[in-house]
């Protein structure tokens, strides 16, 4: 019969119960390892490394016990079942206590209590195998979630945009650094804190548009809002405000972004006066003499003389009263 159930080492000094448990387990399917001492028996452990260990304790010059203080710490993974024709209590607690499996009370006329001692041993072996599998395998989940985790906080913290998100009763969840630096409200920001308690919840601003958000569970996309809260002038940012959904597709709270557009405005001011004045430079006294006249005759019927040496561009201010004029 082929061996593929496994490999049992027995350790036992009786020669009699050797040949015929040997006997036995080979007609089982498992390949079985003989050792007529526990000197041998410590040695055929370590050369074979088996997947189950069966022990007589009652032995000469090394018993049961002190085969199983030798190879204790190296077989925590290995079954190991005591099998002896004493079955005396203290007997079996010393032998739980070395680190058996299982205490067998050995009977050649009838060894199907043995055969299902092994076959018990095997399953439990599965198990806490599959138990190590698993364990691995959700240790390396865990891994893999917490490294994906810090990437994310990383990313999140790290957006130039001000993110904040709350729950389904408006309790501060999460907020970036960004949030801190472009909100003038950043210093009150706080997890579990309520957006009702803050001053600018009321209004059309930025936490009035995340609680419109809460109320409607319909998101707001883009709106322009002119911060007023800003000690050093207003502030212009793009607010979208967005609902969260939970697995069950509910809604579970909602998330602010905050985009401050100020000087993308300001440029684009700089851009259309550079239009409006034909790519005219200069912001000295004289030039915003100049610019103003410009704006002034622009809007006068009549015909327009323009004086000045050469190179002081004369064509620039013609193309800009033509712009600016009907």
């Amino acid at each position: 019969m082929s061996h593929n159930r496994g490999e049992i080492l027995y350790i036992d000094d009786d020669s009699t119960s050797l040949k015929i448990i040997g006997s036995y387990l080979e007609q089982e399917g498992y390949r079985a390892l003989l050792a007529q001492s526990g000197a041998e028996g410590v040695e055929m452990y370590f050369r074979h490394s088996p997947d189950l260990v069966l022990l007589d304790l009652r032995m000469p010059e090394m018993n049961g016990f002190q085969v199983m203080e030798r190879i204790k710490g190296e077989a925590d993974q290995v079954p190991l079942l005591v099998i002896s024709g004493v079955g005396e209590m203290k007997d079996v607690i010393q032998a739980l206590r070395y680190g058996a499996w299982n205490y067998v009370i050995k009977s050649l006329d009838n060894l199907t209590l043995l055969g299902e001692a092994i076959e018990k041993a095997f399953r439990e072996l599965k198990i806490q195998e599959e138990k190590r599998l698993y364990q691995q395998q959700l240790e390396q989940t865990m891994s893999e979630c917490e490294f994906y985790r810090n990437q994310l906080e990383t990313i999140f913290q790290s957006l130039p945009d001000g993110l904040l998100s709350v729950d389904q009763q408006g309790r501060v969840v999460k907020f970036n650094r960004s949030m801190e630096k472009l909100c003038p409200l950043g210093d009150e920001l706080e997890c579990d804190r309520n957006l009702q308690d803050m001053h600018a919840y009321d209004g059309e601003y930025c936490l009035s548009i995340l609680k419109s958000t809460l109320e409607s569970r319909s998101p707001v996309l883009n709106k322009r809002v002119e911060c007023p809260f800003y000690t050093d002038g207003s502030k212009v940012t793009l607010v979208t405000a967005v609902p969260v959904l939970n697995a069950m597709q509910r809604v579970s709270g909602a998330t602010l972004v905050l985009k401050d557009i100020s000087r993308q405005e300001a440029l684009e001011e700089q851009l259309q006066d550079r239009r409006e004045f034909k790519n005219m430079v200069g912001k000295s006294h004289q030039m915003q003499k100049l610019y103003t006249l410009i704006q002034q005759v622009a809007s006068v019927d009549t015909t327009v003389l323009i004086t000045g040496e050469s190179g002081t561009g004369k064509e620039c201010v013609v193309d800009a009263l033509h712009s600016l004029s009907h």
